[in-house]
């Protein structure tokens, strides 16, 4: 009868501690606050990147991605700073974005994702036929 109690007692310990509930998951999440880091292009086998180039007086430029579909640019600029602001929605399967604004969708592909890096390429048909990809980076704020 000890031996049962005893193998009762050390199951439901096992399962206590294995439960998936317990589980930490290090996955990075695209929802939150990004900065604008670098923008640039990818033609041709070649990546081109600039420093992106914020307000010097005004807030950082950002995009704000929830986890309710919804992103946000927000881009301050003139005399004044005014923070104006974009909304979109998107769906996400795995390191594809399908980004809608007013009826319109673009493919954006995740090229890195992890605590402090978000990297974007969309695609655009360059005038020679070939694909060229406009190239996003942002920084978790």
């Amino acid at each position: 009868m000890k031996k049962i109690v005893l193998f009762v007692i050390m199951l439901s310990l096992h399962t206590i501690s294995c439960s998936k509930d317990d589980a930490v998951n290090n996955e990075p999440t695209l929802e939150g606050k990004w900065n604008f880091l670098k923008k640039g292009t990818l033609f041709q086998g070649v990546e081109t990147l600039y420093d992106y180039q914020h307000v010097t007086e005004c807030e950082k430029d950002y995009i704000e991605i929830s986890k309710t579909s919804f992103l946000k640019h927000h881009f301050f600029g003139g005399d004044s700073c005014l923070d104006i602001t974009d909304s979109v929605t998107y769906t996400r399967d795995i390191n594809t974005l399908l980004i809608t604004e007013d009826g319109t969708t673009v493919t954006a592909t995740i090229v890195r994702l992890d605590a402090n890096t978000l990297k974007i390429k969309t695609h655009h048909q360059h005038y020679s036929g070939d694909p060229i990809y406009d190239i996003t980076i942002y920084l978790r704020d």
